[in-house]
């Protein structure tokens, strides 16, 4: 990933070079294989340069083109680069060696934001019309690099952070607390939203664009409207499909400027990414390195009884049976939140609810690069799409008014068990009631019960306070262009959490990482034509009688073990040693407490009491029932530290 940053005077004059300078000294881990600053009258640029794709080598930004009509900062990787050069007529070696800034400048200056359709890959841009004196910010459909801008009469700032917008003169870094309070609330709805005062982040699949006097925004994608129904004339054409769509994906991210590795679970989703990549190793790579988290050797063993939670067996099994594969584990022995919190606060911009899973992974991403990876894979949107469950098999079946095959889904389901299958379908008819009501009675029914919608850890939160701030409230305005996906059916689950949540975090999150470690962070599974196509697939190629994720499972039969393919628990759960993690720091979080209780926002904004009482009665054990009052801890405790330190560490102006 690659820091970019501009500043425009809007009404004219002249930049000063010191606060571009700053700029790039704000974002020099971010890009450390290169630094460009182009000041231009009312006009500067900056880019630090990190090198991603073998093409990048010969990139200089920011590029340009019909006679420099268009400027073009560029961060990020096109994917099926195939397509949009055969659409430019690029052919022979300049098509191969094209770095994708240029490829991108082209496309712009032929089609505009009418061609971004034509765009696949994760990459965010700023482009500047020097013509129509406009300046126009946009990032991929699901937000996989970051964009941010301060926007006023005078000029706009932009920059892939926020800290490179904090390093400009006269921006001062103040927190939101409308911002802190969502996130600690989670409710992460606000596609727009930063936690500082003046910043905001251009959402995913938008188009912000800047003239002299106006501004405006334009969503250009928006996943629900892309689906098109797939239909295949059997079940194996959906499977060679699949295949066809994974190997494509697989080709495109892997064109890597250096060695690959996967950071692999035992699931279904990193161990299909590790095996397929195996098969497509870059340059000379002869081993594919595959990391995997596992619980600390401290660890007493214990965990919810739907789960697994100790991953290192089938990633075992996986690496027997692909010899590709080079296995490591990581247990991060020893490590607790306070040897990772303050530095992925730093270069992520914003609290870590799932702070305890980062003590591993920046564990694992220091161990992946020292032994020479740049680039790592992983399958973290593969639940969404490749592997999705299929739960709305019998509910489809239903509304396509396929009665009997509904019916038999239901009773396959429930294992030819009467009671079962009944209970099967009076859950599904109040699904589908529920999917019937009026989207003016669903937003009512939720400014009214909106509170439930709360994670369990929202109970250490002051519930005066999320009233006063108007948490639910302006979460239902934020939902309202969607309500009517507010159905409680799983694939309309996942289009919400997709653009609300995992869309819009994603970028920050892996451009930390990136910057903390040196690496580029690619999921093949959030390829946009694979996920595309998997939500028009219907529910029943997913799922089969009492075989979910039946597409994956057939795609990936004789590639991955049965061992993984067929495991008798499905859930891992990551972390599961978080109460030895947490007991190890028991002391320490305890004043931590004290320290944020002297605070007036955060006195504001916790329940103390509550905090204290759990404190107190800390199990000496690691809870494994929802029903076990010290259950809630494990998500608790880490997202009011990381609240908390964030707060004191970028206080109100």
């Amino acid at each position: 990933m690659s820091g970019l940053g501009l500043i425009w005077q809007r009404q004219g004059g002249t930049v000063d070079p010191t606060a571009l300078e700053r700029m790039a000294e704000a974002l020099r881990r971010d890009g450390p294989d290169g630094r460009y600053l182009v000041p231009e009258g009312a006009l500067g640029f900056v880019c630090t340069q990190r090198i991603v794709t073998p093409q990048d080598r010969a990139l200089v930004q920011p590029v340009r083109a019909d006679a420099g009509r268009w400027a073009l900062l560029f961060d990020g990787r096109l994917d099926h680069r195939d397509g949009l050069c055969r659409a430019l007529n690029i052919t022979g070696p300049e098509a191969a060696q094209l770095p994708d800034a240029a490829l991108a400048i082209r496309a712009w200056s032929r089609w505009g934001a009418d061609g971004l359709e034509r765009w696949y890959g994760d990459f965010a841009c700023i482009i500047w019309d020097r013509d129509q004196r406009q300046l126009t910010l946009l990032r991929d459909p699901f937000g996989r690099r970051p964009l941010h801008y301060h926007a006023d009469a005078g000029r706009v700032v932009a920059s892939s952070m926020p800290r490179g917008i904090h390093a400009v003169p006269g921006i001062a870094r103040s927190i939101d607390i409308d911002a802190i309070t969502d996130r600690a609330a989670a409710m992460y709805l606000h596609r727009w939203q930063t936690c500082f005062t003046g910043i905001r982040s251009v959402e995913p699949g938008e188009i912000v664009a800047f003239g002299t006097e106006t501004s405006q925004s334009t969503n250009y994608y928006d996943l629900r409207r892309r689906i098109r129904p797939v239909r295949y004339a059997s079940d194996d054409d959906y499977v060679d499909a699949l295949k066809e769509k994974m190997q494509r994906a697989i080709a495109s991210v892997t064109r890597s400027d250096g060695d690959i590795a996967v950071a692999m679970s035992g699931g279904l989703d990193s161990t299909s990414v590790a095996v397929l990549t195996s098969a497509t190793l870059p340059g000379s790579q002869s081993r594919l390195p595959v990391y995997t988290s596992v619980p600390d050797p401290d660890w007493d063993g214990l965990h919810e009884a739907h789960v697994f939670a100790d991953e290192r067996h089938y990633a075992a099994a996986v690496a027997d049976h692909c010899p590709v594969l080079k296995l490591e584990l990581i247990d991060a022995a020893g490590r607790g939140i306070f040897d990772v919190i303050d530095r992925v606060h730093a270069a992520m911009e914003a609290p870590q609810r799932n702070v305890v899973n980062m003590i591993w992974a920046d564990m694992l991403f220091g161990r992946a690069r020292s032994q020479g990876a740049r680039t790592i894979l992983d399958g973290g949107m593969g639940n969404a799409g490749f592997s999705y469950s299929g739960a709305e098999a019998a509910a489809q079946l239903f509304r396509a008014f396929a009665i009997r095959a509904g019916a038999r889904q239901i009773w396959d389901e429930a294992g030819h068990r009467p009671v079962a299958a009944a209970r099967s379908a009076a859950r599904l008819a109040m699904r589908e009631l529920g999917g019937a009501v009026p989207s003016s009675l669903r937003t009512r029914l939720l400014r009214h019960r909106g509170a439930a919608l709360m994670p369990m850890e929202a109970a250490a939160l002051n519930p005066r306070f999320l009233a006063e701030r108007n948490v639910v409230r302006r979460a239902v305005a934020a939902l309202a262009p969607d309500m009517d996906l507010m159905t409680g059916r799983t694939r309309d689950q996942w289009l919400v959490s997709l653009k609300y949540h995992h869309f819009p975090s994603s970028g920050a999150a892996q451009f930390g990482w990136s910057a903390l470690h040196d690496l580029d962070l690619r999921d093949p599974l959030a390829d946009r034509d694979l996920l595309e196509w998997c939500f028009g697939v219907p529910d029943s190629q997913f799922r089969r009688g009492r075989e979910h994720r039946w597409l994956a499972r057939r795609a990936m039969q004789g590639t991955l073990p049965d061992a993984v393919l067929n495991k008798p628990v499905e859930i891992g759960r990551q972390s599961a040693d978080w109460h030895l993690r947490l007991t190890r720091d028991l002391s320490r979080i305890r004043d931590e407490v004290d320290r944020f209780a002297r605070d007036p926002l955060l006195a504001e904004l916790f329940d103390f009491a509550r905090l204290r009482r759990h404190l107190a009665d800390w199990p000496k054990q690691t809870p494994v029932s929802p029903s076990d009052p010290g259950f809630v801890l494990q998500r608790e405790i880490p997202m009011v530290l990381s609240i908390g330190r964030f707060v004191l560490d970028n206080p109100m102006s």
